[in-house]
């Protein structure tokens, strides 16, 4: 019976598994009243086919040719690249605070997105385990380098919600 919760277990955090971003804390919460902080440079490369594909569409728009029959799909999906990927360099700073109560709450800021978020833990020694709920926004951004013709990713912005659930051990 026990083999089976720990499978079930294993199922179900693993369904929904998707486009996490990482938390930049433990499972351990600060004392009441410490805060930690940390500042810090990140950077996105693309490579392969969207490098590829990014590069003809950037090619293109500097070139002035228009963007039609089979290059238009070529174009959308360097489009696509950009947006979804976001190349570049990007500061990323987050700090966190103790609450009491085994509770902490933490602002973080990375590149495009803006995070808040509180969590309680449940244990205080070697092993934790903390449950929390954050909100996060991602932040409208401009398009570095050669922009794309016809693409304003100044739009691409929105807002969500998440619940981890992380375990750690000291």
């Amino acid at each position: 019976m026990r083999a089976r919760e720990v499978v079930l277990g294993l199922a179900v955090g693993a369904a929904g598994c998707g486009g996490g971003l990482p938390l930049l804390h433990p499972a351990h919460v600060e004392p009441e009243g410490q805060v930690t902080g940390g500042v810090g440079v990140s950077g996105q490369m693309v490579v392969g086919a969207a490098s590829r594909t990014l590069q003809q569409a950037r090619e293109n728009t500097s070139q002035g040719s228009a963007v039609a029959g089979s290059s238009a799909g070529l174009y959308r999906q360097g489009a696509l690249a950009a947006a979804g990927l976001a190349p570049g360099v990007a500061p990323w700073m987050g700090a966190r605070v103790g609450l009491g109560q085994r509770s902490e709450a933490g602002l973080t800021y990375s590149a495009r997105t803006l995070r808040l978020d509180g969590r309680h833990a449940l244990g205080t020694g070697a092993v934790a385990l903390s449950l929390g709920l954050g909100g996060q926004a991602l932040l409208a951004r401009r398009e570095e380098g050669a922009a794309l013709r016809g693409v304003d990713l100044a739009g691409v912005s929105g807002y969500g919600l998440d619940a981890p659930v992380v375990v750690g051990w000291r």
